[in-house]
C-alpha cells in the first residue's frame, strides 16, 4: 500500500484536466505526433491534439486505479463490493451493422491477449 503514487496520477489528471491550455504526454509513443503537431503549429498544439491526449491521460490514470482496487479487490475475497475492469480495443466488426449504427468492436482485458 505504500508504493501507490498519489502524486502521480494527480499531476496526471490535473494537466489533462487543463488541456484547453496544456498538453499532456503520457508515453513515448506520443513524441513524434506532438512534435509533428508543434513543427506545423509555430510550436502550440492544436484542441484536438490536446483533447487526444488527454482522453489518454485519463485512461491510463483509471488503469492504475483498475489496478489499485482490483489488489484491494483480491484482499477481500468473496466480500469484495466492486470488480474493476479495463478494456481496450482491438480491432471493429464490419458485418451486421446498419448504416446509421456504429459498427460492435472487439475488446480484450488490457493486459491480457486475445483467445484467438
Amino acid at each position: 500500500i505504500e508504493n501507490i503514487d498519489i502524486g502521480g496520477p494527480s499531476m496526471l489528471r490535473s494537466t489533462a484536466k487543463n488541456h484547453a491550455f496544456t498538453t499532456i504526454v503520457t508515453s513515448p509513443d506520443q513524441y513524434a505526433e506532438v512534435q509533428a503537431e508543434m513543427e506545423a503549429n509555430e510550436g502550440g498544439t492544436t484542441l484536438t491534439l490536446r483533447k487526444k491526449f488527454a482522453c489518454r491521460a485519463f485512461a491510463l490514470s483509471a488503469s492504475y486505479d483498475s489496478a489499485i482496487a482490483s489488489w484491494f479487490s483480491g484482499q477481500l475475497g468473496e466480500g469484495s463490493p466492486v470488480a474493476t475492469r479495463v478494456y481496450k480495443p482491438e480491432f471493429p466488426l464490419k458485418y451486421g451493422c446498419n448504416p446509421h449504427q456504429k459498427p460492435a468492436q472487439i475488446l480484450s482485458r488490457a493486459g491480457a491477449k486475445l483467445p484467438f
